[in-house]
């Protein structure tokens, strides 16, 4: 069976939005998006994507900051895998699951 960017994307990231959330914030590390403009971006809801933007924080792939009342993310660049995973997201995620460039 060869291998397709769709099989290897599926097995990579089981949790579609965490895949899409990684992508649209690791792939532009300068950005910082607030929890309700991620979840629209990756069509989910904000409850659910404030609970895994926070798993991801504590993991250090994500940096938190409190702007007023609002709390944005952005990637973390220090992070030890960040390179690999950034790369990773590359190669795996295709324009039909998430076009990035667009946002």
């Amino acid at each position: 069976m060869k291998a397709t960017n769709e099989s290897a994307s599926a097995l990579l990231f089981p949790l579609q939005y965490r895949g899409k959330a990684l992508a649209l914030l690791l792939l532009q590390p300068q950005r910082r998006l607030h929890v309700r403009e991620i979840a629209r971006l990756t069509g989910t809801f904000a409850g659910t994507m404030n609970k895994e933007l926070d798993r991801l924080q504590r993991a250090g792939l994500l940096e938190r900051h409190i702007i007023g009342n609002q709390l944005q993310y952005c990637a973390n660049p220090t992070h030890p895998v960040f390179a690999e995973l950034s790369a990773l997201l590359r190669k795996t995620m295709t324009k039909g699951q998430f076009d990035y460039e667009n946002y």
